[in-house]
């Protein structure tokens, strides 16, 4: 078995075990992870100390160079995959590893890349001093920038401690590069190129990670239940699914909402859930949209492949269902004396709640669940103690909890679920057991967020 060094890009650390971990159980892949695993991350220990950090690297085996492609054809998070040559504590002992290998010659043009990870520059007389170092490699072929069929990559890499500069590096790399993963998709799928954005428009990258999560494939049906401007919807259908969306907001499904865009006083003509998956040529992957409230189970009776959504928080969008309430409007001329308010307000708690419920109905077997919720850091570690800070659902396995930090205090965690037994009698009574709630520290966010932790009012 050959040994691969992926290497991934210096952002959304968190996330990318998860990700390449549903992505090896999507495809089928044999991969053989050589690194050490605590609480199933990939940790490296950093000098002497006793702290670990997560590296920017993880080293696997693999027999079929294709379940590697396959991968990289999906993962926005990894940078490059190499196959793996050397590696030692320093450039020499690289370069005595390689000395004593059999590489196998070729005529073909070729290039080399030095890159220093942690470093602030690598000087170009460096890096040509290094590339001379490997001069006895078979590599009979002419150097070529451009039009190379062969690119080796000497890393190195120097820790992630803020100001501190080391001389020497931690760990060194040589290898042919023999993948890339998607990150021209960050660039494409760009909020600023989207013809129709919302408020809380996901972040392309995070939209591609979510739908990896989820295991979208062909002809899969993909459902979000606060579908807003349909990110996650284009990265679902971007991955082959059909996909079917659901918001209670009908001014902004309609293109008639307010506009987010920096000074922007109109939305554009054609603003809509559609044209956005046209734009990216996957139009005949929609379904529809539909206005409605996802609190009420309008659609149990679809067999859905994967659900993934980003539920409101009350920040930039309000969290409301349909409802009453006893209090009646006041000061409306147009409005009758017994009109009632036809959405009231719809906590955390709930959200998940009917979530959950409405996925245990509607997935099969496998099928997988992929949200956020927003904690408060502090509450969150504390809870988990707890053990009532993740949602709990009998027909539902927790298979991934990552964490991308908003501000000191907060944070967002993406929790994914699979389905792994269809709801029984039995499991009436744990539905209405009180430790499948969130904290009541948690559902109180909005809150919090514009109270004690809010960032213009406390440090």
């Amino acid at each position: 078995m050959k040994k691969y060094l992926i290497w991934f890009v210096h952002e959304h650390v968190e996330f990318r075990h998860a990700e390449l971990q549903s992505l090896i159980e999507l495809l089928g892949a044999k991969l053989e992870f050589l690194e050490r695993k605590i609480d199933g991350r990939r940790l490296w220990m950093v000098d002497t100390s006793e702290e670990f950090v997560e590296p920017p690297w993880m080293i696997v085996a693999c027999e079929e160079l294709e379940h590697i492609l396959n991968i990289c054809r999906r993962s926005i998070l990894i940078r490059y995959v190499i196959e793996l040559y050397a590696q030692g504590e320093s450039f020499e002992e690289v370069v005595n590893e390689l000395k004593q290998q059999d590489i196998e010659a070729h005529d073909d043009l070729f290039k080399f890349e030095v890159e220093a990870f942690g470093r602030r520059k690598i000087s170009r007389e460096e890096k040509v001093a290094k590339m001379e170092r490997l001069s006895f490699l078979p590599l009979n072929g002419s150097v070529s920038l451009k039009d190379y069929k062969h690119a080796y990559y000497i890393i190195e890499y120097y820790g992630q401690e803020n100001n501190v500069f080391r001389e020497n590096p931690l760990r060194v790399f040589f290898g042919r590069l023999v993948a890339e993963g998607r990150r021209d998709l960050v660039d494409w799928l760009s909020l600023k190129k989207r013809l129709f954005i919302a408020n809380t428009s996901m972040d392309p990258t995070l939209s591609i990670v979510m739908s990896n999560m989820a295991k979208s494939k062909e002809a899969d049906l993909v459902f979000d239940p606060f579908v807003g401007s349909a990110s996650l919807l284009v990265a679902a259908a971007l991955h082959g699914a059909y996909v079917l969306g659901m918001d209670i907001d009908f001014l902004l499904l309609h293109g008639r909402a307010k506009p987010s865009r920096c000074k922007v006083e109109k939305r554009q003509a054609g603003e809509s859930v559609y044209n956005n998956l046209k734009q990216y040529g996957v139009e005949k992957k929609y379904l529809d949209v539909i206005v409605g409230d996802s609190s009420l189970p309008v659609l149990r009776h679809l067999t859905m492949n994967a659900i993934l959504t980003d539920p409101p928080y009350g920040i930039r969008e309000s969290t409301e269902r349909i409802g009453t309430r006893k209090n009646k409007y006041g000061g409306l001329n147009h409005a009758p004396e017994d009109h009632y308010p036809s959405k009231v307000s719809y906590n955390l708690d709930e959200v998940v709640r009917d979530l959950m419920k409405f996925s245990a109905a509607t997935l099969p077997i496998g099928g997988r669940l992929v949200f956020w919720i927003p904690v408060f850091r502090e509450d969150f570690i504390r809870d988990l103690d707890r053990g009532k800070a993740c949602p709990k659902h009998p027909c539902f396995s927790m298979v991934a909890c990552s964490e991308q930090r908003l501000t000191t205090h907060s944070s967002r965690m993406l929790f994914t679920f699979e389905k792994v037994k269809e709801l029984e009698e039995s499991d009436l009574q744990k539905l209405s057991d009180p430790s499948l709630s969130l904290d009541q520290d948690q559902q109180s966010f909005r809150d919090k967020y514009f109270g004690k932790y809010d960032p213009r009012i406390s440090p």
